[in-house]
């Protein structure tokens, strides 16, 4: 790439009617603003929100009571030989789960929550519309009454 092809600002206003605006650039890498959101980061978050907000719905569906759901995401990026385009390799997600026991009715809720986060990638939408793998790294722990 020319640097006359990196001398712009990337700088943008993402804007939807009655929501908070979004200040966002283009990624680092491709010469933007690490301080602001972009599309790269935007992708990530949209897989991480729609995994937990599926995650949160089948748990709710199965009688757990999810005290605390945190998760922390990764992308990694496939860039071309050009340095202009590419694709991700992979997203991987590492949700922290923390429950209300109730080891005390037999129920294997550790084994359940596992569980749905495998379940989670039937019925994501924005996940089952992405071509790069997603993997999940969850884990989680009981927490007392």
């Amino acid at each position: 790439m020319r640097a006359s092809e990196r001398r712009f600002s990337r700088k943008h206003v993402i804007e939807a009617e009655g929501l908070d605006s979004i200040e966002a650039s283009a990624a680092r890498v491709f010469h933007g603003d690490a301080d602001r959101w972009n599309p790269e980061l935007l992708l990530i978050s949209a897989v991480a929100e729609c995994h937990m907000m599926t995650f949160l719905f089948l748990a709710k569906r199965e009688g757990l009571e999810i005290v605390d759901y945190q998760c922390r995401a990764e992308g990694t990026l496939s860039i071309d030989p050009d340095g202009v385009g590419g694709e991700f390799a992979e997203i991987a997600l590492f949700p922290v789960v923390s429950f209300r026991d109730r080891a005390e009715a037999g129920t294997g809720d550790e084994a359940t929550i596992i569980g749905l986060h495998t379940e989670v990638e039937k019925y994501c939408f924005i996940a089952r519309s992405v071509k790069a793998p997603i993997t999940v790294h969850p884990s989680q722990r009981a927490v007392a009454e």
